[in-house]
């Protein structure tokens, strides 16, 4: 099935608007499954963390990641080591990929660069011990080479969804 991607919007409902890029700025994007924003798998993966304080700080850390991102300086500037730094490496198509891994407190949001400036998050989770098991990280390879295989057939642009509506609130 086709993923589709759309900006990153944080913020309070009635007050949401597109963030404000400046010429090298890093764009966050979301995986939608379908063009509808309630499709959007950061938004299920918020949901889906197991109490409203986990809910609450992994919407702070993504303003905060939205934030650094604004500036379009490297990302490893505005986070020290431990927070921010590769779980995954991984080969494909004779390139080596990484997913990075913002920490903040128990939630971990991860993502992978992309051409153009852009950062793909591909899972929100809360952990609170240890690093993650060898079956998550194989998880997180294989959707992110998914992701990767498709934007190899189709344009980013093509699949990018400019205006969908319910953003993620914080």
């Amino acid at each position: 099935m086709p993923q589709y991607f759309a900006r990153l919007k944080t913020g309070h409902p009635s007050r949401l608007a597109p963030p404000r890029d400046g010429p090298n700025s890093w764009k966050i994007y979301t995986i939608l499954d379908d063009r509808y924003q309630w499709s959007c798998r950061a938004r299920a993966d918020i949901a889906a963390l197991n109490s409203v304080e986990d809910q609450k700080k992994a919407r702070g850390c993504l303003v905060q990641f939205q934030l650094n991102a604004a500036h379009g300086l490297p990302l490893q500037g505005m986070y020290d080591e431990k927070a921010l730094h590769p779980i995954v490496k991984f080969n494909w198509n004779h390139h080596e990929y990484k997913i990075w891994r913002i920490r903040q407190g128990p939630i971990r949001v991860c993502f992978i660069y992309l051409n153009n400036k852009r950062i793909l998050i591909i899972k929100i989770l809360a952990k609170r011990k240890g690093e993650l098991t060898d079956g998550e990280t194989d998880s997180l390879k294989n959707f992110a080479i998914e992701i990767l295989k498709q934007l190899a057939e189709v344009n980013f642009e093509k699949t990018e969804v400019t205006h969908p509506p319910h953003p993620i609130a914080t």
